[in-house]
């Protein structure tokens, strides 16, 4: 845990720990089957329900991808425990087998904070309606506002501890302690203020670590676009759509589009001229392709902000409460 004694080794520590494929290989495998749970959840809702019942289908669907994010952090954070703490080295199926084993406290410990937080909703909501009644409600509900007022101010709480729980709560629950949410609070608590810049710190690398892979695809497609010319444009130009269209809905799952990516600027620009030309079936296998490995690249960027968050998290709650990791 000495890698958090300054900001730089900080940095540096959550780099070398982020940076690595089997954990990126672990995320992308969470989001994806996120993804498929979520349109599943949603084709069935809107088939059975049609229009009715709309923001109950959202609410249930984004529980969902919460609760298959939460194991997926799980066994990333499985691994990282192992590397922080000095034990054996956990590959993937060991990961998954550790989160399967926990997805019960991985499920209800976050649902613990969104049950808290709905409810408290709702008796925002109940107070709200109570003012619609016809004059008894314009003479009650002014003598809520302040009451309303700290009610809001508590479900503002119970967000950020959610945040803070999508944080640190798959750490907390690896290690094994046994009431991970009374955990969260008083390591909360305990150590908020280092807490809020090692936060800030995991906000900072994720942001150098998006805008160097931004960079990095876009000089990689200019180079290309420059030697090949045509070629190039004819190859971008015979991706299947359907492989657009897949990034696209694992990304919007997850409301973080890659922004600027160079492929779907090039697909834009240069699939007009292109695509209106009879190109022979090479094209076609280098477009699938080129497709497929530039699929693959664009969801590993995607995955790691994710792993970059898990992992912070592991080891500024390991660095901060040391006595919590497991003994080699």
């Amino acid at each position: 845990m000495e890698a958090l004694d300054t900001g730089m080794r900080t940095f540096s520590r959550i780099f070398s720990l982020s940076f690595s494929g089997k954990k990126i290989a672990l995320q992308i495998g969470g989001m994806v089957c996120a993804c498929v749970a979520s349109l599943i959840i949603l084709h069935i809702g809107v088939f059975i329900f049609r229009e009715r019942l709309q923001t109950l289908i959202a609410l249930v669907n984004w529980v969902a991808v919460i609760f298959i994010m939460f194991v997926t952090w799980g066994a990333i954070a499985k691994v990282t425990v192992a590397e922080v703490a000095g034990l054996p080295a956990v590959d993937i199926k060991g990961a998954l087998r550790a989160a399967r084993k926990s997805a019960k406290p991985l499920i209800i410990a976050p649902l613990k904070i969104v049950l808290i937080i709905f409810v408290m909703m709702l008796c925002h909501v109940v107070a709200d309606w109570c003012g619609l009644i016809p004059v008894i409600g314009e003479i009650v509900w002014p003598f809520l506002a302040i009451p309303l007022f700290f009610l809001s101010a508590l479900i503002l709480a119970a967000e950020l501890i959610f945040v803070c729980g999508t944080f640190l709560l798959p750490s907390i629950i690896m290690v094994g302690k046994e009431s991970p949410v009374s955990e969260l609070n008083d390591f909360l608590r305990s150590h908020t203020l280092r807490f809020i810049g090692y936060l800030v710190a995991t906000a900072v690398v994720v942001g150098i670590a998006l805008l160097f892979f931004h960079v990095l695809m876009f000089e990689n497609e200019m180079l290309s676009q420059r030697a090949m010319g045509d070629k190039y444009a004819n190859i971008v130009s015979s991706v299947p759509p359907k492989m657009y269209a897949a990034f696209n809905r694992v990304a919007g799952s997850f409301c973080l589009p890659l922004p600027g990516c160079p492929s779907a600027l090039l697909q834009s620009e240069w699939t007009g001229p292109a695509s209106g030309r009879d190109l022979r079936w090479t094209y076609t296998f280098a477009g699938v392709i080129w497709g497929i490995s530039t699929l693959i690249i664009r969801l590993a960027i995607l995955a790691l902000p994710f792993v970059i968050w898990c992992v912070s998290g592991t080891l500024i709650y390991l660095g901060l409460k040391p006595d919590a990791a497991p003994k080699p």
